[in-house]
């Protein structure tokens, strides 16, 4: 099978005829014809069902087609970062992120950064749900991605935990419990709830369900459900319902819409940078990491040192530096260069003594 075919069987797919597919594929339609015939022969069941006039495609094509678009996809993907790579040009970082989370903070601040120390970087962002980042990160589909980490990663993923933010409840202005001055989570049992659907965080909603019932709302009424934040913020302005809301909602909250602080809900939802373990781990992801992690000292107020808290990818990329240094600090240091930095070193002292070593190689030679 080579990716000729598949190409074929996706424009026959979408056309649902072989004369239009060979027009717009520009090959003579009986060529055509004879390559999906190999193609089914070779894979072992029937693509299409043939009419009298055009083609339908069977069920089990209907499933192929979508694999089959999906692979094409990622070799374009692939072969258009390796041009980008070819040419002289910087590679792609593939970076998803919480819609919720982006307006303010370490989100658009990592970002940005990252956009000044590497621009010709290909940043592809893409808003997707925690549970979609976690899959596309594990697929190879992204590279990083900003998401609310309840748990522990599994093993093949590395995080860097930023920031946590806490609950609060959106109530639609002019409703009753917005003139309370001090809201518990019992005052919530007659209320009218928009949630979010299970599947998207079960963690998360069984930690949530669990709070309230140990805090006295034993049941809350469920009568809209919403797949995202901006969906359930949008409900809640409409006078739906109530709704809980993470507390970075005040950097976009509708008109209509009241954030109040629940005393007694004692969750907070952790958000981190999350990505694959891979050795080597490239030069733009580390960056990213850097960016992330400059943010994270500047709100703590750390900036003479670096945190604790270590992450796999600049622990590799420092040993890396350290390697690539050893070897090549004759060509600079006329004595013996030692290492004696802490394992996560300054960004910027990294990318310069790098730099240094390029140069030095290069006039060398």
């Amino acid at each position: 099978m080579e990716l000729r075919h598949l190409r074929y069987f996706v424009a026959i797919g979408e056309e649902q005829h072989y004369g239009r597919a060979a027009h717009r594929l520009r090959v003579a339609q009986p060529a055509l014809s004879r390559q999906i015939q190999d193609l089914e022969e070779e894979i072992g069941f029937k693509l299409f069902d043939r009419l009298s006039r055009g083609v339908k495609i069977s069920a089990a094509g209907k499933l192929f087609l979508e694999d089959a678009r999906r692979i094409l996809q990622q070799v374009d993907e692939a072969t258009r970062r390796a041009k980008r790579v070819a040419s002289g040009q910087s590679g792609t970082l593939r970076v998803g992120f919480v819609e919720s989370i982006s307006w303010h903070g370490v989100v658009p601040d990592s970002f940005r950064q990252f956009r000044e120390r590497q621009p010709d970087v290909e940043l592809q962002l893409k808003p997707l749900s925690s549970l979609e980042q976690i899959e596309g990160v594990r697929s190879g589909q992204l590279d990083a991605g900003f998401l609310f980490s309840i748990a522990n990663t599994d093993n093949d993923l590395s995080q860097f935990k930023v920031d946590s933010i806490n609950l609060m409840l959106a109530v639609p202005k002019g409703h009753p419990l917005a003139k309370s001055k001090k809201l518990r989570l019992r005052d919530l049992s007659n209320a009218s709830f928009i949630w979010f659907p299970r599947r998207e965080s079960p963690i998360y909603y069984d930690r949530l369900m669990h709070e309230c019932f140990r805090s006295g709302l034993k049941s809350p009424r469920i009568v809209q459900e919403g797949v995202n934040e901006a969906t359930i913020l949008s409900l809640v302005s409409c006078g739906l319902g109530v709704a809980f809301v993470s507390s970075a909602t005040r950097w976009r909250c509708p008109a209509g819409v009241v954030l109040m602080p629940v005393a007694d809900l004692n969750l907070r939802l952790p958000f981190a940078l999350v990505w694959r373990k891979v050795r080597p781990c490239s030069q733009d992801l580390w960056m990213m990491c850097g960016c992330c992690r400059k943010w994270w000292n500047l709100r703590n107020g750390d900036v003479s040192r670096p945190s604790r808290q270590q992450t796999d990818a600049e622990q590799n990329m420092s040993a890396s530096i350290t390697r690539k240094l050893a070897g090549k600090a004759a060509l600079w240091l006329p004595l013996r260069v030692s290492w004696p930095f802490h394992p996560a070193i300054s960004l910027v002292l990294a990318w310069e003594l790098s730099r240094q070593c390029t140069c030095a190689g290069a006039a060398e030679h």
